[in-house]
């Protein structure tokens, strides 16, 4: 595999798609479960793909920690950049 194309932490975006049902995974940030029974975590469901929505970037994940032990410690680590509001605006408004 070409390292352009490896998954990195932080930087790279995709999508989880169901083949056999055609839907996409889809969240709504912003809104947690509660804490007591979902560890504040997001509840996600699987939209259709015909659904303008399945475009949105609310339909788009990034891998933003990853805990491997057996990882040596010369292993690359990935560092969040700050953006400005307007890299955000620009980013975000890239996913509709």
């Amino acid at each position: 595999m070409d390292r352009r194309e490896r998954l990195q932490a932080l930087t790279t975006t995709f999508r989880l798609i169901h083949i056999p049902h055609n839907c996409v995974l889809y969240t709504k940030r912003g809104v947690n479960l509660p804490k007591s029974w979902g560890f504040n975590q997001q509840e996600v469901t699987c939209i259709s793909q015909k659904l303008p929505a399945a475009n949105s970037y609310y339909t788009h994940f990034t891998v933003d920690r990853h805990i491997n032990p057996d990882a040596p410690a010369s292993a690359p680590r990935a560092e969040a950049q700050s953006m400005s509001f307007y890299e955000k605006m620009v980013f975000f408004c890239s996913f509709h």
